[in-house]
């Protein structure tokens, strides 16, 4: 198993209107994007929040498409905290 990647707190923009949660990312401009890479895959995380939610899409690419425990391989976490210092959350996670 590959080691945990961490990644820094990164800053999360106000989305300028709710997102439809379609699959699509079109309306994902202007969203904080996080990237991260495996032995055979790549995934950008995108973030953007509003007075009630925070929005994190995923794009994913693997170029060797396997799991021996489905229930556990090829998944994310993510850790949030809210800032006191600015009305921004930030993020931190790994794949």
């Amino acid at each position: 198993m590959a080691a945990p990647v961490v990644v820094a707190p990164v800053g999360v923009p106000l989305a300028a209107s709710a997102i439809t949660v379609d699959g699509s990312l079109g309306e994902w401009s202007g969203a904080t994007a996080v990237q991260f890479s495996g032995l055979s895959n790549r995934a950008t995380a995108y973030l953007l929040w509003d007075a009630t939610n925070l929005y994190v899409a995923f794009q994913v690419s693997d170029s060797q498409l396997n799991a021996t425990r489905t229930a556990r391989d090829d998944g994310g976490i993510i850790w949030t905290t809210a800032s006191r210092s600015t009305s921004t959350p930030s993020m931190t996670g790994r794949p």
